[in-house]
């Protein structure tokens, strides 16, 4: 689990999965209450790792794990404890699969989002320790040998239905709003190390494209969708804002 000023949250992710003997909490440097509240649980190890990016955190995570089988959580969300219960009852040692995928129910202004863009869907979170390894800066992935993970790979499997994490019940536009700019930059220094360029017509080309493309998707979930499709049209015009920005900067 990694936490940054999770206060507000880590309680409640923290009271989720405290049948299990291990949950290792990974803190960024958190100014507020988060360690406090933590250290509250017998089952924590707390570890202090400075950000410098999300599949760091997650691989430093990982090292300092005891168990060879993993189940990823982030402090503002919660298992079921039907997927506490599940993992903790079974024996994974012969398990056909390195990784799975687990459902995740999200939610956006009081409103399950069971469809559109952000949709609730399936995640990689968990899976045997040895073999994985986390690549990205944001939106990180669990690779598994190298290999990027897809739901129908034949290492790959899919927990129960109602083996599920929840994600923010209360997630609400003030959230979104925190997040944007901290995501963006980092999706923006992910795609520079990778070499992309993009001018200023690009940006707007593609806020244009992406406007329409989301809606698609959206619409049907009335305005809350409308909001949905703003929100993501700004962190992907952010991210192309500081790549174009980067590139003015290099030219001077």
């Amino acid at each position: 689990m990694l936490a940054q000023n999770s206060a507000g949250t880590v309680d409640r992710a923290l009271a989720s999965v405290r049948a299990f003997d291990e949950v290792v909490v990974v803190d960024g440097g958190s100014v507020d209450a988060t360690a406090s509240i933590a250290a509250a649980y017998p089952n924590v190890v707390w570890r202090v790792h400075p950000f410098r990016g999300f599949a760091e955190q997650r691989n430093f995570a990982l090292r300092q794990a005891s168990h060879p089988w993993c189940l990823v959580l982030d402090s503002d969300e919660t298992a079921t404890p039907e997927l506490v219960e599940g993992i903790a009852s079974r024996q994974w040692e012969d398990a056909p699969a390195s990784l799975y995928y687990v459902m995740r129910t999200d939610w956006f202004m009081g409103r399950e989002l069971d469809r559109g863009y952000a949709r609730s869907i399936s995640h990689a979170r968990f899976f045997r320790k040895a073999r994985v390894d986390y690549r990205g800066h944001v939106h990180e992935s669990p690779f598994v040998d190298g290999r990027k993970p897809y739901r129908d790979a034949e290492w790959a499997g899919t927990l129960p239905a109602d083996w599920r994490i929840l994600h923010r019940p209360d997630n609400d536009l003030e959230d979104e709003l925190a997040r944007i700019g901290t995501y963006s930059l980092l999706k923006a220094r992910e795609r520079i190390e990778a070499g992309e360029r993009i001018g200023a017509a690009g940006v707007v080309l593609a806020l244009v494209k992406d406007a329409v493309t989301v809606y698609r998707q959206e619409w049907r979930n009335g305005r809350r969708g409308f909001v949905r499709t703003v929100l993501v049209c700004c962190h992907r015009c952010l991210v192309n804002v500081a790549i174009y920005a980067e590139r003015v900067r290099r030219e001077r």
